[in-house]
């Protein structure tokens, strides 16, 4: 391991406040949006600089440190490599295009960490590969043998802990063939939602509304049913349980360009299990943003990427659970934090509200009321909840309001005085949020290949991620 990586992963871990106990019950490695290419740096459109050579350098030091912690397993939460490489056709020393070139390389550093990597499907990985290439090269399909592949998994590291890996982009364009049904439905949803020619650009479109972009997606009817499924096991056996998404959960944490297409429906049912979900993790902004919902204490963070961290800096997480605690200790620009524990909640009575099957099914049928799959879409986007935003870029603007703000997310928020945030590295838990932000915000912005060259302001046939 690098003196550098070593001396950071053991400052950082020595560096937070204790638990009750010393000993954590198992520690994880994170990181997310490594988005390699063998490509000369580059920038978003907002003008973040981007590593994608020395996003490998980069994972090769965080594998270096998870070894060093004695982390069993870890979390990449999606893009591992970009979009860019499909563009770039074969590669003249290998005879390999440029997409497998790049996945080789990187699969390689996690195969050096010799334990479970947990890999998560991001928009960038369906650019370059089909999503059956994928769940079987990224070992997803490893943690699913008795049913019939898909890109949403659960695993079990410990006794009383499972993580669930969901699909984002399950109802999506991106990963489908054309005429499959998860596809036109993502087209039938984009359609309602998007009147733009180009389904990439959020032009035109306000607050929440704007996350119905191409690059995004959303949960289909028999993911939730299964997402279901898998609380109600966690719940029976006392489980706590941290669910993972490339996409973004809750507004706020991310530009609105970054949310799940049915978010809220996600949401509402993470809610309904408050106590056994401690948390959600998430990528795709690449920024570190974090909030807490007060009424269930469920914390959702977003994570910082690792292609935007520049040579001579590190950027990823060891993360400690223990009973009462899960601590992120973050590693240079990846910024840390805690989640302490609420005491589990009593085991559900046997036959009351828990599905005979985590399975699930196709059915499109209505859960404690909550519509199935996305049909609640269109209701969410009529009547959208306030975005509560964390910290952001100086060139926003935001409107001071004056008392309480209604959400569609169980009234849980309270608006502040009006003033801008500081933009910082470290996670904002929105306890006293900050006000409704207008316009584009300006977190992480990615380049995204289109059907047909479009002109950008950087002369790219790439189409900013932003609007």
């Amino acid at each position: 391991m690098a003196p550098m990586a070593q001396a950071a992963a053991a400052a950082t871990c020595a560096a937070v406040s204790p638990s009750v106990s010393p000993t954590p019950l198992f520690r994880f490695g994170l990181l997310s949006d490594v988005q390699h290419a063998d490509k000369d740096d580059g920038v978003s459109f907002h003008g973040t600089p981007r590593y994608y050579r020395y996003a490998l350098q980069q994972l090769d030091r965080a594998v270096a440190a998870f070894q060093a912690a004695d982390c069993s397993f870890c979390i990449h939460l999606g893009d591992l490599c970009d979009g860019h490489n499909s563009q770039m056709g074969e590669c003249a020393a290998t005879r390999l295009t440029h997409s497998e070139k790049a996945l080789r390389s990187a699969l390689a550093h996690f195969e050096r960490f010799g334990k479970p990597t947990l890999h998560l499907l991001g928009n960038h990985c369906l650019y370059n590969h089909p999503r059956e290439e994928l769940n079987q090269r990224l070992g997803i399909s490893d943690f699913q043998p008795d049913e019939v592949p898909h890109s949403y998994y659960s695993y079990q590291p410990v006794p009383g802990w499972r993580i669930i890996m969901l699909d984002g982009y399950d109802v999506s364009i991106l990963g489908w063939p054309p005429g499959h049904p998860l596809r036109e439905q993502a087209e039938q949803l984009l359609a309602e939602h998007n009147p733009n020619t180009d389904k990439n650009s959020s032009s035109g479109l306000e607050g929440v509304q704007r996350r119905f972009v191409k690059f995004g997606g959303g949960i289909s009817a028999h993911q939730l049913t299964w997402l279901r499924g898998e609380l109600a096991a966690a719940a029976a056996a006392r489980q706590r349980v941290i669910v993972a998404c490339h996409l973004v959960f809750y507004p706020g944490t991310a530009p609105n360009t970054c949310l799940l297409w049915n978010y809220e429906e996600v949401l509402q049912i993470l809610q309904q299990h408050a106590g056994t979900v401690v948390g959600t993790l998430s990528g795709h902004s690449h920024s570190d943003h974090s909030a807490l919902h007060k009424p269930s204490g469920i914390r959702h963070r977003v994570c910082k990427a690792v292609l935007e961290t520049p040579p001579g800096s590190e950027c990823y997480g060891i993360v400690e659970v223990f009973p009462d605690l899960v601590r992120i200790n973050g590693v240079d620009t990846f910024a840390s934090e805690e989640w302490p524990l609420p005491p589990l909640p009593a085991a559900p009575v046997r036959g009351r509200g828990v599905p005979a099957d985590s399975r699930g099914s196709d059915a499109r049928t209505a859960h404690d009321g909550i519509p199935a799959g996305l049909s609640a879409v269109k209701t969410a986007v009529e009547d959208p909840p306030p975005l509560l935003l964390g910290n952001c870029s100086s060139r926003d603007e935001y409107l001071p309001t004056d008392g309480p703000s209604t959400s569609a997310l169980g009234n849980a928020y309270t608006t502040s005085s009006g003033e801008m945030p500081a933009a910082s590295m470290s996670p904002q838990a929105v306890e006293d949020p900050p006000p409704l932000l207008l316009g584009n915000c300006s977190l992480g912005d990615d380049y995204l290949p289109t059907d047909g060259p479009s002109t950008s302001a950087l002369g790219d046939a790439f189409t900013t991620s932003r609007g």
